[in-house]
């Protein structure tokens, strides 16, 4: 099935110098998910690049605070940039959700904030493979699909959200209402190394259980002393029975904050830890699980305890719609020279947000590299183009009705 022409083939591959121009733009600026001015700066250079597109409608879309549990307990509201949205053709009769992030996971004062050609094909720099080369790879398919003469038939809403790097939390809501409307979406976080695409994902949840004890003197006063260190090994204990290899559900603990001084028994404590599972109905049942171990603690004598957190990103699983569309994907892709296969995956992204909603997603399509959130990150240059022909494809197929919408 050919769907791209050799003359749009062949635009493709002609732009690969000026995606690269485009991917060190957007690299050369940080845009850590705190940075909101860095995030609007690279948001101006998302809204020139995209203005190609002439869509028919631009907005800024403003964000709630996302809350962060600090090392004292408390409970901070930390900014969030606004998201960014472009809609073309919301009248079309098929409606694509179209997706990737503006945020990376580099402070502004991390050592890592420059670009380096590594050789030819491999250039290594902050979030040039997560997510900035997908970002240019999505708009580029997106130009070449307005050259189809079937383009009238589609329409799509490209959102750019600004706290994926965190799990979303100001934006799950306004991508499930998004998500909701249109009959599939495509995300474009950063293929498998060799080039495979994501097909389901666990379920996540980031939570933070704060406890309050009794300071009192180690010497004089021991018995007096409530001590929250001890309560979080409890709790540590407790929790890594959570974790099940034949499930394949797991409990990390990842970060734990208290006490000072040995001469003083220590009155707070901070514990954080990330659950992960396939199993949807289990979330329940854990977090259950997690307020009954808080509870329990917050009514022992001398001490309280407080839970936060949730399950943000729900399993994404296989699906009827989601096994047509990965055919789909995989059928052009051998069209156009390229052999996709498909993976399972423990990490989580925003396709788990709009899988919740029932929408059928791909959230892989940008381009193949290797060590993103890590100072070695690089994406490969040649896959630019390459990406972006797979989404071209898909949704000339999908305009011109070579192809069945997944799922109707």
């Amino acid at each position: 099935m050919q769907t791209l022409s050799s003359d749009m083939t062949a635009w493709i591959d002609a732009q690969q110098s000026e995606m690269i121009k485009h991917v060190c733009a957007l690299a050369e600026i940080n845009s850590h998910t705190l940075n909101t001015k860095g995030i609007c700066d690279v948001a101006k250079l998302v809204t020139e690049f995209a203005a190609v597109l002439n869509p028919d409608l631009t907005e800024t879309i403003e964000m709630p605070a996302a809350p962060n549990v600090d090392d004292l307990g408390n409970v901070i509201e930390n900014p969030i940039a606004p998201a960014l949205k472009f809609t073309k053709r919301p009248n079309a009769p098929i409606q694509v959700l179209l997706m990737i992030h503006m945020d990376t996971v580099y402070p502004i004062d991390h050592p890592f904030q420059s670009l380096n050609w590594i050789d030819d094909n491999t250039l290594n720099g902050p979030g040039v493979l997560d997510a900035k080369g997908g970002i240019i790879t999505m708009l580029t398919a997106l130009q070449a699909f307005e050259q189809s003469p079937h383009a009238s038939e589609l329409g799509y809403t490209i959102i750019f959200n600004t706290d994926e790097e965190i799990g979303s939390p100001s934006s799950v809501n306004m991508i499930k209402e998004h998500a909701k409307d249109v009959h599939l979406a495509l995300v474009y976080e950063p293929a498998m190394p060799n080039g495979d695409i994501v097909s389901t994902r666990k379920g996540s949840g980031n939570f933070a259980i704060t406890v309050q004890g009794q300071a009192a003197h180690a010497g004089r006063d021991f018995f007096k002393g409530k001590n929250a260190l001890n309560a979080v090994a409890s709790l540590t204990q407790e929790l890594n029975k959570i974790t099940n290899a034949d499930s394949g559900t797991t409990c990390n603990i990842g970060y734990i904050h208290g006490g000072g001084p040995v001469n003083v028994v220590p009155d707070k404590a901070v514990l954080k830890f990330n659950i992960r599972l396939f199993d949807a109905d289990a979330q329940v049942s854990i977090y259950q699980q997690l307020k009954a171990l808080t509870e329990e603690l917050d009514q022992t004598e001398g001490y309280g305890a407080q839970l936060h957190g949730s399950f943000y990103n729900p399993p994404k699983v296989l699906t009827p719609a989601l096994s047509q569309l990965m055919e789909h994907i995989q059928l052009l892709s051998k069209d156009l020279g390229m052999d996709i296969q498909y993976q399972p995956s423990g990490g989580v992204c925003d396709g788990n947000k709009i899988a919740s909603v029932g929408t059928p997603v791909i959230d892989t399509l940008g381009p193949r590299g290797n060590y993103m959130h890590n100072p070695n990150e690089f994406v490969l240059v040649d896959s630019l183009p390459q990406r972006t022909k797979i989404t071209a494809a898909l949704l000339s197929a999908y305009a011109s009705g070579q192809l069945p919408i997944p799922g109707h």
